[in-house]
């Protein structure tokens, strides 16, 4: 996995407060990045470009975090 990333991915989530929800959205975006990140590597971009590529892919990442804002226990 590449830590870039897996960087990014923490800062998103970075004022979202932890639940079994946001935990699990977290989990799926950054296994699908990884995915899409290797198959630009194989496709032969850089990993600049195959990371600008995967982030440009995300769509709009404000309302998929807006829909986590748990209304269920937070985890400490």
């Amino acid at each position: 996995m590449n830590g870039k990333i897996m960087k990014y991915v923490e800062v998103l989530f970075s004022d979202i407060p932890r639940s079994k929800k946001s935990n699990k959205l977290k989990e799926e975006i950054l296994s699908n990045m990884s995915d899409r990140f290797e198959d630009y590597i194989k496709d032969g971009k850089t990993e600049n470009q195959a990371f600008s590529l995967v982030v440009s892919s995300l769509g709009d990442i404000d309302e998929m975090l807006a829909g986590v804002i748990p209304d269920e226990e937070f985890i400490k």
